[in-house]
């Protein structure tokens, strides 16, 4: 159970959350490239909203998902910071992180494989 009273030995540090933020922003780029290396995908389409984000093969299309769920979940969280304590705050922060760790992960995507995205 998550609630003030049973988080008292759960700490979310800044350095987790800032490695966080820096995997989440090197990732998409080493998933594409072991794609790519591998002959998975030599092609990658763009995100759209007529396809499933769940088909192996439309990789770009899961990373757009993920950092938009991040993205509401922080949100989402944002009415919940007034009642929340330091934990919920930093969780908070780590979900922040890594959506726009994702975010920025998918641009350098966008710009390393420029010419092989559909």
């Amino acid at each position: 159970m998550i609630a003030p009273g049973h988080t008292d030995d759960y700490a979310m540090r800044w350095p987790v959350i800032v490695e966080g933020f820096a995997f989440f922003c090197a990732a998409p780029l080493l998933i594409i490239a072991l794609r790519h290396l591998f002959g998975i995908e030599t092609i990658f389409r763009r995100p759209s909203l007529d396809r499933t984000p769940f088909s192996g093969r439309d990789i770009l299309q899961a990373f757009r998902l993920f950092w938009i769920t991040g993205a509401l979940a922080s949100l989402g969280a944002c009415f919940a910071l007034p009642n929340a304590d330091h934990n919920g705050v930093m969780m908070f922060w780590a979900t922040a992180a890594g959506s726009t760790g994702l975010f920025i992960g998918e641009r350098i995507v966008y710009l390393v494989y420029a010419k092989r995205i559909a």
